[in-house]
């Protein structure tokens, strides 16, 4: 505690530089006193000490800065990879934005449940802020995936316009070899019935998210169709790829194209893999890059089960799929309600594929916090 004079002050001032020569603060010492308690001035003897204490005290503060700075800089990163992200597409315009808001969520209603006895799962401020980053860049790895998988929105995509196109095409060969008697009225109309009948199928089918039985034994007799014209050449009602995504049993993905999708999975830790990550910030690239894991080891690119599988991936993977249920921006598919997904994701547990103490919590959670962004 030192000792305040209103009638004498004396001062020893330095001014603190970083190695910039920016000045960052100023070293202020007040009062030197001599063995018997009296305010002197500062003795010439204490300037460079003086001198080494300020330029110390400006290492540890631009340190500090720097840190903060780096921190700054990870973050804006990350927020504008989001961006660019889910602005590639409009069909993934806010799931990074989501799966980030409900990972930090779930991870402060763990926490406090935590706190009030509720749970015996707990994560510190590291752990939370390493999973909200690998949230933000759990998907950077779509950067790679060819927008005509990304926005195919129904099983044909832009292709149904072909099919389309061949049928009008058939119907005015088949009219043409009527009116040039290689086939009769009746044997025109029949066929020209059927093109249509087959054109107003392929567009419904088209939309449709599961593929019924009927449906299939329909595509697989119109793909053997083949009209051959007078000089001998073929054409199939349907090409190879059209009968693919035809009889696609769910979604609109054929098996390569989804190939190609999962695909980002690997380039999210590829692509992180470069990034130099400091300890604080070590683990981030592995949760990133494992959110579509699932614990009886189904899951991919690795394949991970539980014993493989951190607390962390276990809860990125929660937000991850239940964003995936509730989004409302996915043409190929119907958002389902809130407590609908809930029921997928317990379906899931029964299954061994999500952790059952997890979704008890984010069953919870997802009543207490999200009913005003979920309907």
């Amino acid at each position: 505690k030192i000792p305040f004079s209103r009638e004498i002050y004396i001062e020893q001032e330095d001014f603190m530089e970083n190695h910039e020569h920016e000045l960052i603060g100023v070293l202020q010492l007040m009062n030197a006193m001599d063995k018997e308690n009296h305010i002197i001035p500062f003795a010439p003897a204490f300037e460079k000490i003086i001198l080494s204490l300020a330029s110390q005290t400006a290492i540890a503060i631009s340190n500090m800065r720097y840190l903060q700075e780096i921190k700054e800089l990870l973050y804006s990163f990350v927020e504008a990879m989001a961006v660019v992200i889910d602005q590639r597409t409009p069909y993934n315009a806010n799931h990074t934005k989501n799966v980030a808001m409900y990972t930090a969520g779930f991870v402060d209603f763990v926490n406090k449940e935590y706190k009030e006895g509720r749970c015996e799962i707990h994560l510190d401020s590291n752990q939370k802020e390493q999973l909200v980053l690998a949230a933000g860049l759990h998907d950077i790895g779509k950067m790679s995936v060819p927008l005509s998988v990304m926005n195919k929105a129904t099983r044909l995509g832009r292709h149904v316009e072909d099919v389309i196109s061949r049928f009008e095409q058939l119907r005015s060969y088949y009219k043409i070899d009527y009116y040039e008697n290689r086939i009769s009225k009746e044997q025109c109309e029949e066929e020209c019935r059927y093109l249509t009948e087959a054109e107003a199928f392929v567009k419904e089918l088209d939309q449709f998210s599961f593929l019924r039985e009927e449906a299939e034994a329909f595509v697989k007799e119109l793909a053997e169709r083949v009209y051959q014209k007078p000089d001998g050449e073929k054409i199939p009602y349907l090409t190879g790829y059209e009968k693919e995504c035809l009889l696609i049993k769910r979604g609109t993905l054929t098996v390569e194209e989804r190939k190609i999708m999962q695909g980002h999975v690997e380039m999210t830790s590829k692509i992180l893999s470069n990034i130099r990550f400091n300890h604080s910030y070590k683990d981030v690239p592995f949760w990133a890059g494992s959110h579509h894991e699932l614990l009886d080891g189904s899951g991919y690119p690795n394949h991970l089960g539980a014993e493989q599988t951190p607390m962390e991936v276990r809860i990125l993977v929660l937000a991850d799929i239940f964003d995936a249920l509730t989004a409302r921006d996915r043409p190929y598919k119907q958002a389902i309600p809130m407590q609908q997904a809930l029921e997928v994701l317990h379906s899931m547990v029964e299954e061994g594929k999500l952790d059952g103490v997890l979704t008890d919590l984010f069953h919870r959670y997802a009543n207490e916090e999200l009913t005003k962004y979920v309907v």
